[in-house]
């Protein structure tokens, strides 16, 4: 036992360790090169100017988040500046980005006062970060489902060139996305009721993190770490019938916790946005940042927004099925080390799946209710933040595609894949117990083995 512990703990530092370069600098060439280097520059610049307006004592402590003026992505020029004061160097003026708290701001403003004194090493800090939450959910989902889910989920990550846009970055610091899915995770593992209720509180704790660094893909979010114990039950040996209903109640606890650190998260934040005022906050909230993402009228917005506002939601979907700008996955490290599934792969993963579940509900093969299932909980993850926030999924394409990779298309893969592998391994055992007949054997007897000399 504990060698076994041993080398899960050495296999788990290996991969810890070797995510660590794919994310900070595209090692597996997953990502094109050039727009890996300027993915969402603009929102890493709200966190640099935090940093920047701190170091000249500018700083305006109601947000983790500004914005530099007149150039935003100025604080890009004065990051590895360690010897710099106030002078004309620096912007002439901060704004607050009031959408959000801004945890991330801060965040990365106490690592650069601690000696993370650098961009690289600030993204070299959220890369570490992400691989490791990355790593932790890979074990995580092989204790909770499968150990072949998990690293088609590990693999899907890891030559998604979405997620490694993503890895690095300042703002969207990937890694507050995965730990309340960790959490959830140690919640359905957890046997005595202590334990149970620490996981929960972890799961609350994560998700004011994320919160606080952010809305954006809260739905998502959420439904991804509510879907662990509903993963655990299809993939349970026992009966689906049996597992549901724990796994349904675990599921709404996830969903409580989550509403309730939203509330608090909300509240606070509503409290600053109002000036105090909760009430006064909110409303600003609702009004210019809510339904400006989702269902508001054009009538209310610039007119820019008006496409967005008024645009189909189905339509909008449309978008993230048809209109891929990247492949869905390679590695580009190149020849004979590129694997590349393009940008129309998507739709051929969905009809492979699709045919997978069909051939064996005509088989009476009982597995096409796990993939149904698989395939239903995990498609409504991207499909919940495309629909409900269609104002944010339009204008943001260039940013949304990344949602299909949370379980989603590791979702497809793994239903194809167990398809081909165990058609693979019947198919050899039926050719084996023919061959042993053909011979006059007993295809039992020759299993079992003969005690005669």
């Amino acid at each position: 036992m504990a060698r076994k512990k041993w080398k899960n703990w050495a296999s788990f530092a290996l991969l810890f360790i070797f995510l660590i370069p794919v994310f900070w600098m595209n090692a597996l060439g997953t990502a094109e090169q050039q727009a890996f280097a300027d993915w969402q520059a603009d929102s890493s610049a709200l966190v640099l100017t935090k940093i920047e307006s701190s170091r000249v004592n500018a700083s305006v402590d109601s947000y983790g988040l500004l914005v530099a003026h007149p150039d935003m992505f100025g604080p890009f020029t004065t990051i590895d500046n360690t010897d710099l004061v106030e002078s004309d160097d620096v912007s002439t003026a901060y704004f607050d980005y009031t959408s959000q708290l801004g945890l991330m701001g801060y965040f990365y403003d106490s690592a650069y006062t601690a000696g993370c004194s650098s961009l690289n090493c600030l993204t070299l800090l959220s890369s570490t970060l992400f691989s490791l939450t990355l790593a932790s959910l890979t074990f995580l989902i092989a204790a909770t489902t499968c150990r072949s889910f998990a690293v088609i989920f590990l693999l899907s990550m890891a030559l998604s060139p979405w997620i490694t846009f993503a890895g690095r970055n300042l703002y969207w610091s990937p890694w507050t996305w995965l730990l309340p899915v960790c959490c959830a995770a140690l919640f359905v593992l957890a046997k005595r009721r202590i334990y149970r209720v620490a996981a929960l509180c972890l799961v609350f704790a994560a998700f004011c993190i994320r919160f606080a660094s952010g809305y954006e893909f809260i739905t998502s979010f959420i439904l991804m770490a509510m879907s662990i114990p509903l993963l655990a039950a299809i993939f349970a040996a026992e009966p689906l019938r049996k597992m549901i209903r724990r796994a349904t109640a675990e599921s709404a606890a996830i969903l409580g916790v989550s509403t309730l650190a939203f509330a608090v998260i909300l509240t606070i934040h509503a409290s600053v946005r109002g000036a105090g005022s909760v009430r006064e906050g909110f409303a600003t909230i609702w009004t210019k940042d809510i339904l400006k993402r989702t269902y508001g009228s054009a009538a209310d917005f610039p007119p820019e927004l008006a496409a967005s506002l008024n645009a189909n939601p189905f339509l909008v979907l449309q978008n993230y099925i048809f209109t891929w700008t990247t492949d869905v996955l390679t590695v580009g490290i190149g020849t004979p080390f590129e694997i590349v599934l393009g940008p129309k792969s998507l739709w051929v993963l969905l009809g492979l799946t699709a045919a997978v579940v069909v051939v064996r509900f005509h088989s009476g093969d009982s597995l096409y209710v796990r993939d149904l299932s698989l395939i239903i909980v995990t498609a409504a993850i991207p499909l919940s933040w495309f629909i409900l926030a269609k104002g944010h999924s339009y204008v943001h394409t260039h940013i949304n595609f990344v949602l299909w990779y949370l379980f989603f298309i590791a979702a497809l893969c793994f239903v194809i894949f167990d398809f081909v592998a165990t058609r693979a391994v019947t198919k050899g055992v039926t050719r084996q117990v023919a061959a042993l007949r053909l011979m006059g054997s007993n295809p039992v007897n020759s299993q079992v083995g003969s005690n005669r000399p």
